[in-house]
């Protein structure tokens, strides 16, 4: 009995571990080019219309996602514009560019990087441009791919959901110029674990488990 008793514990433990370091069961990633699919099987989603920013002013942090840009190929950040001179911006007037000189020619992708501790669960945004298409890359602490869609031509959604340890999302132009612009930015995130946390807290699992096997012995 007293060996059924700590063989039970045991299994309890090594149980919760599984909350601890999940296995990998994830199911593929979903892709979308319709936002209101998107949005009802993501659930929440934080939105970023860039309203708030300056136009022509580079935008380097959105904090209302969670993450910061990475610097475009001639060193600086992708920048407000205004796309009421051209194409078609999906909230207000205001969308982003993968440009600083409000012109010809792109300067490269506009890549988005998780804040530490958070990952992407699901992100979408709007192509704006009008007469392109873009791409969506999102990757993993590793640089590993874990998605890819195209979107449709002109202006169109694009999202992927079922992300697992998604930190960094890539928009790159697939077709047209490579000036490209973008819009309604968003994003479903989770906060992580630690890893040395987890494992101080497992650790802490199995002393207890030898102290209480120990106590038994003695008693008996």
């Amino acid at each position: 009995m007293k060996k059924m008793k700590l063989g039970t514990l045991l299994l309890l433990c090594v149980s919760s571990t599984a909350f601890i370091f999940p296995l990998n069961l994830q199911a593929a990633p979903i892709t979308y080019n319709d936002e209101t699919i998107f949005q009802t099987t993501v659930g929440t989603v934080s939105v970023e219309t860039f309203e708030d920013y300056i136009l022509f002013e580079p935008v380097s942090v959105l904090p209302a996602l969670g993450g910061t840009f990475d610097v475009l190929s001639n060193g600086s950040f992708p920048t407000g514009y205004d796309q009421s001179s051209g194409g078609t911006a999906r909230s207000g007037s205001v969308t982003l560019m993968n440009n600083d000189k409000i012109g010809l020619p792109g300067l490269g992708s506009i890549v988005f990087i998780a804040d530490s501790n958070i990952e992407f669960s699901a992100f979408g945004l709007w192509n704006t441009g009008g007469d392109d298409t873009v791409r969506l890359s999102v990757y993993d602490a590793n640089n590993i791919l874990l998605a890819t869609t195209v979107s449709t031509f002109g202006e169109s959604f694009i999202g992927i959901s079922g992300l697992l340890g998604g930190v960094r999302a890539e928009i790159s132009a697939e077709t047209g110029n490579g000036w490209f612009s973008i819009d309604d930015l968003q994003t479903a995130t989770i906060s992580t674990v630690p890893i040395p946390s987890a494992v101080w807290l497992f650790g802490s699992g199995l002393l207890a488990l030898v102290g209480f096997g120990s106590n038994r012995s003695k008693k008996s």
